[in-house]
């Protein structure tokens, strides 16, 4: 039954996404210092929390934006208000 599970194509898909949200949190761990939380208490370990995933998503924002401008195409930081 588990080797079955195992070989499915589903499970692979599964293991796929799940490697990559651990590495995110292991980039955030050895990279970002997040070994352990400085504050205590939960509503500021939740907002440390989540000063770490806004610079984790920034760095990304800068790669893509850097490979963007490499690659000459044109991008709109705007704020549109409907």
């Amino acid at each position: 039954m588990a080797r079955a599970i195992n070989q499915s194509p589903a499970y692979e898909h599964s293991l796929h996404e799940r490697k990559k949200v651990e590495m995110v949190f292991a980039h955030m761990k050895r990279n970002l210092k997040m070994e352990r939380l400085r504050l205590r208490g939960l509503k500021s370990a939740n907002d440390e929390f989540i000063l770490t995933a806004i610079a984790q998503n920034l760095r990304r924002l800068a790669r893509i934006f850097k490979a963007m401008s490499q690659l000459n195409v044109e991008f709109d930081l705007r704020i549109h208000k409907t």
